[in-house]
């Protein structure tokens, strides 16, 4: 990978900043693609030709390049996050941004045996904010929450309006976060030790995605949670 990048005489350095890191994202969703395209297409390829241990391999293939691709939006994100380049915020109907992310959590939910419930109230305020940012930042709390909740548990997201905000909630009733570990969850990369004992390999960046996103919009989140009892995941969001 090449990336030819020179920054412009009296160019803004955080709008310049931008400029790299689009490049290189761009750099590396090429051959990501690459692998998990040809993978993809040696499975469809007649079943006599191959082995159940190329089954496997190929599968695992496509796997790990989905969470590389993964690994490289959110790595991106947050960069973007922290350079302080950021659409210009508009009123965001977050009932609707809610009710899509949840429809698109169930599939995992149902895969988990987990049972994924949604209680959102009625005719919730705006936010003002970016509709795609507070889309992904739902999404990486509900991923969290089921991927940390064992099959027959259940993930429960609320959200009603207060005074000033917009209070959204999701309570799980995974093993809970140890009191020591506790203050260190949402740091990059770092990953407790329920996340080193789970059979999926996770970056330990979601939630620093999530912190990050709420941080941008001027809102508050925070944890609460006892071993063996789950967790509850807050954020406030200032109506528009």
């Amino acid at each position: 990978m090449a990336v030819a990048w020179q920054q412009e005489p009296g160019e803004d350095p955080a709008l310049d900043r931008e400029r790299f890191l689009r490049m290189v994202t761009h750099e590396l969703r090429a051959p990501i693609a690459a692998i998990a395209g040809y993978a993809e297409l040696a499975q469809e390829s007649p079943r006599p030709m191959r082995s159940t241990e190329v089954d496997e391999s190929l599968q695992t293939i496509v796997r790990c390049a989905d969470q590389l691709a993964r690994l490289v939006e959110v790595v991106f994100d947050l960069l973007r996050l922290e350079s302080g380049v950021l659409p210009e915020p508009v009123p965001v109907d977050c009932g609707d941004v809610l009710a899509e992310v949840v429809q698109g959590m169930r599939p995992l939910a149902r895969e988990r045996g987990v049972r994924l419930v949604a209680r959102l109230s009625l005719d919730l305020p705006e936010v003002l904010g970016d509709a795609v940012r507070l889309s992904k930042l739902f999404t990486e709390i509900l991923d969290n929450a089921l991927q940390y909740t064992p099959s027959g548990g259940r993930v429960l997201l609320t959200c009603r309006p207060a005074a000033v905000r917009i209070i959204t909630q999701v309570r799980d009733t995974g093993p809970g976060i140890p009191a020591d570990e506790l203050s260190r969850v949402g740091e990059p990369f770092y990953r407790g030790r329920a996340g080193l004992r789970s059979p999926t390999r996770r970056a330990g960046l979601g939630l620093a995605l999530a912190r990050a996103i709420v941080s941008a919009h001027g809102g508050q989140f925070t944890l609460q949670s006892q071993e063996g009892r789950g967790t509850v995941a807050t954020i406030e969001l200032p109506r528009a």
